[in-house]
């Protein structure tokens, strides 16, 4: 990994660490604002690793209490290992960086369902993976989806599977993207 790349993701671990426990790491009901979490997921010959940072506002918008939506923040770092044996263009780090809304299910119990979408801007640090996927550009935009459930105390607890998409929309051809699905386990910061 370049050393740019590792001050880069040192800065932004000592960011969310210096933002959830500057105040910001629980609600007035003692809900967890901010999430840590690890990510799997495989696509198109290529695995994906990493943790993932979450933070909830928790904001007090009007139309978001009609709808019962809920926006988030997702930091995440990611190695892409590909399956192709023998080539020269075998991981990439990728940066990502997503707005999310969430839609938790009306629920008494303990587990709480939920289902997340948003779109954000990944930054790569390859433009290849594997002998037969260019990316083109290091700057890609994501689509993602996922659905879930909160549970334990506090809901502190997160499960949920996703499918994530990342392309450059066309800023340079070729566009492969990568298309992935995946899971992630995430815990509310006490």
């Amino acid at each position: 990994m370049r050393a740019s790349l590792r001050k880069k993701i040192a800065v932004l671990v000592i960011a969310l660490a210096v933002v959830g426990y500057g105040g910001l790491v629980r609600a007035a009901d003692g809900t967890p604002t901010v999430h840590g979490g690890i990510v799997a997921g495989y696509g198109d010959d290529v695995d994906i690793y990493g943790i993932q940072a979450i933070w909830a506002p928790h904001l007090d918008w009007a139309w978001l209490a009609k709808t019962g939506l809920e926006p988030r923040l997702a930091a995440q770092v990611a190695q892409w290992r590909g399956r192709d044996a023998g080539t020269d263009y075998a991981s990439l780090v990728d940066v990502s960086l997503i707005p999310l809304l969430r839609w938790p299910a009306p629920t008494t119990a303990g587990i709480r369902p939920f289902v997340e979408v948003g779109l954000g801007v990944h930054l790569l640090s390859h433009t290849r993976i594997n002998d037969d996927r260019q990316l083109s550009t290091a700057f890609q935009f994501g689509s993602h989806a996922d659905v879930g459930i909160a549970f334990g105390a506090q809901q502190r607890w997160e499960l949920s599977g996703f499918i994530h998409h990342t392309s450059n929309a066309s800023i340079k051809q070729p566009n492969d993207g990568l298309t992935y699905f995946g899971v992630v386990l995430r815990y509310g910061m006490p």
